[in-house]
């Protein structure tokens, strides 16, 4: 009888035991958490088919890569919370399972809008390097979200992954996601249909969207058929670009779903941070990063996203920095800002009344087209806020630009534009910048 006592004591004190130990170390599936923005891959000991989840909108089924592992895109699900745990089935030879997995929550992703369908198909290359690099060195969970426009190969979409302590990389063919096999960066529906896809709508997630490609500022914006570098030019599809304005329709469709902002919109392009520009889309995002004047053709140094700590200002001060510092150190007419916009287009209404025409002096900062196009908005308005300015570089041609007590802003301002170019006054027209300051810009001749 003691005997008897003593056994039933052992196998008790084992269930007790069984029922801490976490359920992977029993069953074929070896992690039970995932990203909440990104890749989930699902790893089993034993081959396994049939692995869907069960969510309260129906079942997900996984994309199998092999029999002990499956994929699942958490973006196709709308994440509504930091962290929500859901039903994983799936079954092995002899035994059916269900367990729950969780999915955790991803404090950052960016979505690369990479055109490098033209010259530029190699530094796209490059930089997607670099952005392995720096997901791989984060501290804390990011995903990184790559649109591929390559000039000399199949489209992709490639996704970096930092969660958990561990590091992901998925290419990733479009037709996974049922869109068009090329993806067209000068479509502005192409470019919506693809980020709308590979987009978390996960509201607890920050959100930094990039346009990677050549720029031109706002030229173009009332053409349909420009040929100039403005903004995403596609050489599959006759050298089309986008508009400013289809732009700001995007961010105008992400706010509408999302009912907020996106966090950041970037441009990693030539001539972009203008005012024109940035007051076209301060009301569709919180924080503004690019270059008023030309950028060498490797752009960002994506290194910077190794630096992200939870905040936006902080990571955003070290792209600046870091653009101005690894990379490019030895350019002398660099330029990169990251501000702030709330407040941005009213501060421009406010403070235009207060520029003379006599300030508006005929010596440019910043160039366009190899001409003397822009000047600093700082230079007219001599009062620029300085802590709706996150950070700034200005290369050694501007650095030591600091006219009769103007502090240069690394923001650009165009006049006298038809100066040089009598065919862009009818792009100019098309902004909101002319459209609300219409009696300012022709009263002082801007153009």
């Amino acid at each position: 009888m003691k005997k008897l006592i003593f056994i039933i004591m052992i196998i008790s004190s084992f269930f007790v035991f069984y029922s801490c130990i976490p359920t992977g170390l029993f069953t074929p599936l070896i992690s039970n958490y995932y990203p909440s923005a990104g890749i989930a891959e699902f790893n089993f000991k034993d081959s396994v088919s049939d692995v869907y989840l069960s969510t309260g909108k129906g079942n997900i089924y996984m994309t199998k890569v092999s029999d002990k592992k499956y994929m699942f895109d958490t973006k196709k699900y709308d994440f509504t919370s930091k962290n929500q745990t859901f039903q994983l089935n799936y079954r092995t030879s002899s035994k059916n399972y269900s367990e729950n997995v969780y999915f955790e929550y991803i404090p950052l992703q960016i979505i690369v809008i990479g055109g490098g369908d033209n010259n530029l198909n190699n530094n796209l290359l490059n930089d997607i390097s670099e952005i392995r690099d720096g997901v791989e060195n984060s501290k804390i969970p990011v995903t990184v979200t790559v649109i591929a426009d390559y000039y000399d190969s199949s489209d992709r979409i490639i996704t970096f992954t930092k969660y958990n302590g561990n590091f992901y990389y998925y290419t990733i063919d479009p037709l996974y996601y049922g869109l068009e096999s090329e993806f067209k960066t000068a479509d502005i529906n192409s470019v919506k249909n693809y980020f709308n896809t590979v987009t978390s709508f996960n509201p607890e997630t920050k959100k930094f969207l990039i346009f990677w490609d050549h720029g031109n500022a706002w030229l173009g914006e009332s053409k349909s058929d420009y040929s100039l570098r403005s903004i995403m030019i596609d050489y599959s599809d006759s050298d089309a670009t986008i508009k400013i304005s289809e732009v700001k329709s995007l961010l105008e469709d992400y706010k509408n779903t999302a009912g907020k902002n996106i966090d950041v919109i970037g441009f990693d392009a030539c001539n972009m941070a203008m005012t024109e520009i940035i007051y076209e889309l301060a009301d569709y995002t919180d924080y503004f990063v690019g270059s008023a004047s030309p950028e060498p053709a490797s752009g960002y140094d994506y290194n910077f996203i190794s630096y992200f700590n939870g905040n936006i200002s902080y990571l955003l001060d070290r792209l600046v920095y870091a653009y101005d510092n690894n990379e490019h150190s030895d350019v002398y007419y660099k330029t990169m800002v990251a501000i702030k916009t709330e407040g941005f287009r009213q501060f421009i209404k406010n403070n235009l009344k207060n520029i003379s025409k006599d300030s508006l002096h005929n010596n440019a900062v910043y160039g366009l087209l190899n001409s003397d196009d822009f000047t600093d908005v700082n230079y007219v308005l001599n009062n620029y806020p300085d802590d709706m300015i996150i950070n700034k570089s200005l290369g050694s041609s501007f650095s030591g630009y600091n006219i009769s007590g103007y502090n240069i802003s690394g923001i650009g301002i165009a006049y006298n534009i038809t100066d040089h170019y009598p065919s862009f006054e009818p792009d100019y027209r098309e902004l909101l910048f002319y459209k609300e300051n219409q009696n300012w810009v022709e009263k002082y001749n801007l153009w």
